[in-house]
């Protein structure tokens, strides 16, 4: 998974190079031909042959329906994961609009461009610290020091608060390794 955090760190600094170079009209269009090839690899997809289980969608979602009714510890678990997924994409899409209000408008791409470095970094090194001091503890010691370090950025902002943000992506990346293991 870190190539997906690199890739989008790559795409922000080629944003950033069109942006100054070129024009904005040409920057648009630049995406045109890589959400082409993304169709026409979507396209190209085929439906992997499972053997012994059912291919009824709706079978599988009752399943799951009556699954999370039946378990309170379940339904309390999915609803953490969702919240704390929406919140953290709400977070991380809403950001730009408090970084923009400390560095020039232009350097918003670049913040992006490092959360991106720092994210694929922290999928790496994730495994090691996974191994090292275990799934939970590494989640939750992430979310501890992530979240504090977060709310005092926000709360006392200085100009170096989007490069805090910025490398707070590497415990996003981290995350992501051990919710995987858990």
């Amino acid at each position: 998974r870190s190539w997906q955090y690199g890739s989008t760190a790559l795409s922000s600094l080629v944003g950033i190079v069109l942006v100054l170079v070129g024009d904005l009209r040409w920057t648009v269009w630049a995406c045109v031909p890589t959400q082409a090839l993304g169709v026409a690899c979507a396209l190209a997809l085929r439906d992997p042959l499972h053997r012994n289980r059912s291919a009824d969608v709706r079978a599988h979602l009752r399943s799951s329906w009556r699954t999370i009714t039946a378990d309170r510890s379940l339904r309390r678990l999915l609803l953490g994961a969702t919240l704390g997924t929406g919140v953290g994409n709400v977070a991380f899409v809403m950001r730009p609009v408090f970084i923009q209000q400390l560095w020039p408008l232009w350097v918003v791409s670049a913040f992006r461009t490092a959360a991106g470095l720092f994210a694929a970094a922290g999928t790496r090194a994730g495994g090691r610290l996974v191994r090292r001091f275990g799934a939970v503890p590494t989640v939750v010691g992430g979310q501890t020091v992530t979240t504090a370090a977060a709310l005092l950025s926000v709360a006392v902002p200085t100009v170096a608060s989007p490069g805090v943000l910025s490398a707070l992506s590497m415990f996003h990346g981290i995350r992501t390794t051990a919710d995987g293991v858990v």
